[in-house]
């Protein structure tokens, strides 16, 4: 089910900006069925927000996660995660070096440094790709949920209720965008969930919560980040969503985010110079899928495969 959610995510944040960023696309026809199911792509990263929620106290608790294994935890997170990261940023220079399209506006060594350790924003530096804030903010949330998931966890549900509370309605004190502190009601969303299934908590009390946090979330983003969230939550819990090629997408989607937009700066500014219409458009975007995901599955196998593997590799410590 989680693959699956992560393919159709990654999906269609690929077809938000292959059919509305970028010089090619400017003239993309407003009727076609591309067109319109992109247009709000740019949801598919709460989608990823929702399920990061989820799936981390749902592999701590499994793990046996302490407090004590808080910078375990973290390796772990490094090693999954930053490898094939670090190799994107370096990919950021090919539409650099060929003067190609894009979104990077990171120019010097002092733009360039913060990317190793997600702290373009705090600095007040460009992103070279300006989908890297929401891999910050994942990263601040990987640093939140190590220290609170005892407390999450803790044998007393008044504890639980009043950690779960306060991540709720942390955004209504929030004063800045792109923070954890803004998008924690979107996080406990999955957390919700993911006391749901692990019997925590009663499907009363889930529904009742997970409004909570929509409300929150309407209040300080919008409907529709609300809507998704809450969309997400249900069905993680309840819709079996089982599809060999939908897990297949959901295998290779954390390459295809850092990547797709790599493909495009690289492929737009000559695509622009062919012949424009309805059908070229929408083969030409097409063509941008397919060799994003040729490559996000050569990345999966020879970075990211072997980058899960060393995450693995790093055990809890037991009593």
């Amino acid at each position: 089910m989680l693959d699956a959610l992560r393919g159709l995510a990654a999906l269609w944040v690929g077809l938000f900006h292959f059919t509305r960023n970028g010089d090619f696309n400017e003239g993309f026809p407003a009727d076609m069925p591309l067109k319109w199911l992109g247009t709000h792509g740019w949801l598919g990263v709460y989608v990823f927000f929702v399920i990061s929620g989820f799936i981390l106290p749902w592999t701590m608790a499994r793990g046996g996660y302490r407090l004590r294994d808080y910078g375990r935890f973290l390796w772990k997170r490094v090693l999954r995660l930053h490898p094939l990261y670090l190799v994107s940023v370096g990919a950021m220079l090919l539409p650099f070096l060929f003067h190609s399209a894009g979104t990077m506006a990171a120019r010097t060594w002092a733009d360039w440094w913060p990317h190793f350790f997600y702290l373009n924003d705090a600095l007040h530096r460009p992103w070279l790709m300006e989908i890297y804030w929401t891999l910050a903010l994942e990263a601040q949330y990987y640093l939140a949920i190590g220290l609170f998931f005892p407390l999450l966890q803790h044998r007393h549900a008044k504890i639980r209720w009043a950690c779960m509370a306060a991540l709720i309605l942390l955004p209504l004190l929030a004063d800045q965008f792109r923070t954890v502190q803004m998008f924690s009601a979107l996080f406990a969303m999955g957390i919700l969930t993911c006391q749901r299934l692990n019997g925590r908590i009663g499907p009363a009390a889930h529904t009742l919560s997970l409004l909570a946090c929509g409300l929150v979330t309407w209040q300080v983003m919008g409907w529709p980040q609300a809507l998704t969230g809450l969309c997400t939550a249900v069905a993680i819990t309840s819709v079996p969503l089982h599809h060999r090629a939908l897990e297949w997408l959901g295998t290779v989607s954390y390459p295809f985010y850092l990547f797709h937009l790599v493909v495009a700066g690289l492929l737009m500014p000559p695509l622009t110079r062919m012949p424009r219409g309805p059908w070229q458009d929408t083969l030409a975007v097409l063509g941008l899928f397919a060799i994003s995901l040729t490559l996000s599955w050569g990345l999966h196998l020879l970075i990211e495969r072997p980058s899960m593997r060393w995450s693995s590799a790093v055990r809890y410590r037991r009593d």
